[in-house]
């Protein structure tokens, strides 16, 4: 893919928008449309969302698996981007902060963008407008021939499909290290200013007072910081056993799941990477939990979705999911996975704070291979050709042909605790 350095600077611009509560620029249709319903979501609870973003020098890293280069998908090429960094997230009811949590995130973003430049004259892409269908040169030349939005090829890509946010379970270097400072500074200064008052009249000469406290606060900062790393391993230590005991439903879970789904994924050959397939399931729940129009989703087929996921406001993966089975059915892959999440709920005029271990069934039609590529957004009707957006419509707009989405991505049957 292009040059790292843009693509990190779209992966800023991304987050930066988002947690300024803005829709970002560069999200395609698919990720506007979930932003937007989950914005929805929260005007219907009444809710305000802030976030405060401490970021810090990690900076922003990439997977290796380039996802289009997996399959041998020649139209997109994609890749996730990620960095970690401190969230100070408040959520607001009637003018008042009813909850405030400082917590250390992954944040990934999914970015694609064109592989070589296409040949506009064939190059079917739906308007970011509208949605409609239209050839790239009309949108570049006369603009989108139903809404009239003109778009350039710069326009158009590269774009985020997906991001996610997954919590940091290790106690940040860089905390400590400010910790440190911290208590060096305090220490040199309380210290300082007491043998400065304590022996004032023994140090007349104004030099030697200068020198002498040049060198108490030296030594009280060196004092003050080793002090403070004391401190901070301690602080660490006792963080990391808050962290196993709230985290002791997955302490068990470890690589062993992930090697485990990449090997069952081979065995049906499901040419897929774990990076992907955890990217995928991820926006699956997501996009229909945090949706009060999911019927509408093709990518919905459930039948009665638990009432308690009305009130789910967000969404943190805990770094976990796991494979209960996998089986066959009139060709059609069903698998069954536990995902662990750290659910935000607001219940009674209170957010409530949750680690949920959701059972989530997809499918997909196995006669047809899985194109990592795919975006809902811009499909093609396997009757007639016509391409649309099927992010919220279940039914071809040009021939009226029911829409079947398990024959070119995941389908999902249930979500339940």
């Amino acid at each position: 893919m292009g040059n790292n350095r843009n693509y990190e600077e779209l992966y800023r611009n991304f987050y930066r928008d988002l947690y300024n509560n803005s829709v970002p620029n560069y999200a395609n249709q698919e990720l506007k449309y979930y932003i937007n319903s989950r914005k929805k979501r929260l005007e219907m609870l009444n809710l305000k969302e802030e976030h405060d973003i401490d970021s810090d020098n990690s900076g922003i890293h990439s997977s290796n698996n380039k996802f289009s280069e997996i399959v041998g998908i020649s139209k997109y090429n994609s890749k996730n981007y990620y960095s970690c960094f401190n969230r100070t997230k408040k959520y607001i009811n009637e003018g008042k902060v009813i909850y405030k949590k400082k917590e250390r995130i992954y944040f990934f973003e999914t970015i694609y963008d064109i592989l070589d430049k296409p040949n506009k004259s064939n190059f079917l892409y739906n308007c970011p407008n509208c949605g409609a269908p239209s050839e790239l040169k009309e949108l570049e030349a006369d603009g989108c021939k139903y809404c009239g939005t003109k778009f350039i090829m710069d326009d158009l890509f590269p774009r985020v499909s997906n991001y996610y946010t997954m919590l940091d379970m290790n106690v940040s270097l860089e905390d400590r290290k400010k910790f440190m400072i911290k208590c060096g500074f305090l220490s040199g200064i309380v210290l300082t200013t007491w043998f400065y008052f304590s022996n004032n009249e023994s140090i007349p000469n104004i030099v030697a007072k200068i020198i002498s406290i040049i060198i108490v606060f030296a030594i009280t900062y060196l004092v003050g910081t080793f002090i403070g790393a004391m401190l901070s391993f301690n602080n660490m230590l006792l963080k990391t056993i808050k962290s196993i005991s709230i985290n002791s439903d997955i302490i068990s879970i470890n690589q062993s799941s992930k090697d485990e789904i990449n090997k069952t994924l081979k065995q049906y050959n499901l040419n897929l990477e774990y990076e992907y397939f955890e990217s995928k399931v991820l926006s699956l729940i997501r996009n229909i939990l945090l949706n009060d129009d999911r019927n509408s989703l093709p990518q919905n087929n459930i039948k009665d979705l638990d009432k308690r996921f009305d009130n789910l406001v967000d969404i943190v993966y805990r770094q976990v999911m796991k494979l209960k089975d996998i089986s066959v059915i009139d060709n059609k892959i069903v698998i069954n996975m536990y995902v662990y999440l750290n659910n935000d709920y607001f219940i009674d005029g209170k957010i409530v704070n949750k680690n949920d271990c959701l059972l989530v069934t997809m499918r997909h039609n196995n006669d047809y291979k899985i194109d990592t590529e795919f975006l809902l957004s811009a499909v093609n009707c396997k009757n007639c050709g016509g391409s649309f957006d099927a992010t919220h419509q279940k039914k071809c707009p040009y021939c009226g042909t029911p829409y079947d989405l398990e024959k070119d991505d995941w389908v999902v049957d249930n979500i339940q605790y």
